[in-house]
């Protein structure tokens, strides 16, 4: 769903312990925001880029989970972690050159928002607080790669 959030409340197609468990065994890379911000930093857009590239990124497909803290409203936690995973999306295809047919995004509802603290050590090389992990976006591909002709 490129340019649409696919929000799945209940995400009845996969449970919380498979997902993580698919995502820590694909490469994946965890970019963080700050408070109420929707937009990567320079740091984060060179990380990004370093990631895909080291990965072959383009040769598959990348999905972006968008997350939020629990502080604030849920409404404008959902609105944050989707934005995030938008403004992510429109860098990996405009400004890498991506093919939009290989990227796609996603939030999950209330349940499967927000990473535990086993998580983010899984997920993260540096030591961050809960509030700091989730306000990210999760990068993850799956490699596809294509047979030479």
């Amino acid at each position: 769903n490129q340019g649409a959030c696919k929000q799945v409340d209940e995400a009845s197609l996969l449970e919380r312990t498979d997902y993580m468990m698919l995502v820590r065994h694909l490469p994946h890379k965890l970019v963080t925001f700050k408070s109420a911000e929707t937009k990567l930093d320079a740091a984060d857009k060179k990380a990004l880029q370093s990631y895909l590239e080291a990965v072959r990124g383009d040769d598959g497909y990348i999905i972006i989970v968008g997350r939020a803290s629990k502080d604030g409203p849920w409404n404008d936690n959902l609105r944050y972690a989707i934005d995030r995973a938008e403004s992510t999306r429109e860098f990996i295809e405009k400004t890498l050159g991506v093919d939009p047919k290989q990227v796609g995004y996603i939030t999950y509802g209330h349940d499967k928002m927000y990473l535990t603290d086993l998580d983010i050590e899984r997920l993260s090389e540096k030591k961050m607080s809960s509030t700091e992990a989730n306000r990210s976006a999760l990068i993850f591909t799956y490699p596809c790669y294509k047979k030479a002709p």
